[in-house]
């Protein structure tokens, strides 16, 4: 068998959906399935099957497409197994991990004295030397268009959950014959379109060959041996029918073999795959999830290959990976994991160019940088007029609502404090004979110190002067700098008191 492997670039965002929902949230998965791949291989079917090696890549298993997992630094992570557990409310990179299938007895007794609960770890990948990632993705709406108008169409937007640009991935290609991996080699490698919404901005990959190696298998395994699932696995029952428990028959071990089912870690998954050539989902595929591990007791030894090869069905698209007695999954005297999972946050995936940054981002983040400033200050705002009006809103109770409304009209066409100043609080005598206008409306009296404005204006019965009062508070320099809209807040807020209280005056 030899084994071919590749690195897969984002050059933009994948978009892989982990569901069938067309309705709702739509989650994307946090790797590449090896059927992508496969696809890739299928479009040239015609030209593969006059050459007489069709068969034998999409149908006779003599090729196996892998699942592409981050890779970073030279190596691949592996999703995180079933079977490592961490202490409840703690996490994986604070202390190693306990082993399920290797705890003690002793130690079981030792955490239930101490009142410790385990919890399983469920997510994230790993790599072999202790470094823990979470893939990183990206969310965005899409709107779809009415090619009669040329606008976004009513009803109709999408949100799509997608894996960052940028970031490496690394696939392997097993092939039973050389010459027909070769081929497939050179099919594969190049820039190609994988996932959903290729014809828009999503799916570009570039994919390059860095290798390839012989894989002979002689040695032989028996007893018992760990089983941990490198990818998902689409098992069948001795009546042919699928099913997530993997008995000795569904994982083809030896007449007598068992599973030892008190070790075993499964998880399951169940979806509709997607039938490009006819257009429409093939039936559902019961899944044991890639990260399960499973322990079995062979009744005799097996060769190497036998789980190089895979086990159960549809190998080719890159279900039925197993990798048997890892070293990762080995532990102490006490099951603590020999793996030591560290906090390094700087191998993330997102932290290694995983999308670069263009002029778009950057009008991004100034836009959102000022935006959260206009938000900021708003909220500011719109404190100081509700401090306002609780300390003096009971001195200001003989004005109406629509003499609030004359200062919120006026304050709204101010365009500076000193504008604002001439229009409430400006004397006449400073405008000319009698009150009147020099040129223009800006330049009028202010409307609190003429006419039966001044009036409702002057001394309150607690012979308090209402228009210094207000004028102390809009030119104070504290709210000069919100500028005249802090006027026209206050008014607002001062008109809906009175609003409140007139209400319920007349429902009392």
């Amino acid at each position: 068998m030899r084994r071919y492997d590749f690195n897969c670039t984002l050059l933009a965002d994948i978009v892989l959906n982990s569901g069938t929902a067309t309705e709702g949230s739509a989650d994307c998965l946090d790797f590449i399935p090896g059927s992508n791949f496969l696809g890739i291989a299928a479009r040239e079917y015609e030209a593969l099957q006059k050459e007489g090696i069709a068969y034998n890549v999409f149908h006779g298993g003599g090729i196996r497409f892998g699942d592409a997992h981050p890779f970073q630094e030279g190596l691949r992570a592996r999703r995180v197994p079933a079977c490592w557990f961490y202490r409840k409310g703690s996490s994986l990179e604070e202390e190693p991990a306990w082993v399920s299938h290797l705890v003690t007895e002793s130690e079981l007794k030792r955490l239930e004295n101490e009142g410790t609960q385990l919890k399983q770890a469920r997510s994230g990948f790993f790599f072999e030397d202790g470094a823990l990632i979470r893939i990183e993705k990206y969310f965005s709406l899409k709107s779809a268009q009415n090619r009669e108008t040329r606008r976004a169409e009513d009803g109709k937007l999408f949100g799509y959950s997608a894996l960052r640009r940028g970031s490496i991935w690394r696939f392997s290609i097993d092939c039973d014959n050389e010459d027909a991996g070769e081929r497939i080699a050179s099919l594969v490698v190049g820039v190609h379109h994988i996932g959903r919404s290729r014809s828009a901005q999503y799916g570009t990959v570039e994919i390059v060959l860095v290798g390839s190696n012989d894989f002979a298998g002689d040695e032989l395994i028996s007893g018992e041996v760990v089983l941990y699932a490198d990818s998902r696995w689409v098992l069948h029952n001795a009546h042919g029918r699928a099913t997530v428990v993997p008995s000795s028959v569904a994982l083809g071990l030896p007449a007598g073999s068992e599973v030892l089912w008190e070790k075993c870690q499964i998880r399951r998954f169940c979806y509709a795959p997607w039938n490009h050539k006819r257009n429409c989902r093939d039936a559902d595929r019961v899944c044991v999830e890639k990260g399960s591990v499973v322990v079995v007791n062979l009744s005799e030894p097996l060769p190497e290959q036998h789980f190089l090869k895979g086990i159960g069905s549809y190998k080719a698209e890159g279900f039925g990976s197993v990798v048997a007695n890892p070293s990762f999954l080995d532990a102490n005297e006490a099951g603590r994991s020999v793996v030591t999972i560290r906090n390094c946050q700087h191998k993330l995936i997102h932290n290694s160019g995983v999308r670069e940054s263009d002029q778009s981002d950057l009008l991004l983040e100034e836009w959102l940088s000022s935006r959260r400033n206009v938000l900021e200050t708003e909220e500011r705002i719109l404190r100081d007029a509700n401090n306002f009006a609780n300390t003096y809103g009971g001195h200001f109770k003989s004005l109406t609502a629509s003499q609030w409304g004359q200062i919120r009209s006026r304050a709204s066409r101010a365009v500076s404090n000193e504008e604002l100043h001439r229009l409430l609080f400006e004397e006449p005598s400073k405008t000319g004979k009698q009150g009147k206008e020099l040129s223009g409306d800006r330049h009028h009296s202010g409307l609190l110190v003429h006419g039966k404005t001044a009036k409702a204006w002057a001394k309150n019965a607690e012979g308090l002067e209402l228009r210094k009062i207000l004028e102390a508070e809009l030119c104070s320099e504290a709210k000069r700098e919100y500028g005249p809209i802090y006027a026209v807040r206050l008014a607002a807020v001062m008109q809906a008191m009175i609003k409140r209280n007139e209400n319920k005056r007349s429902n009392s």
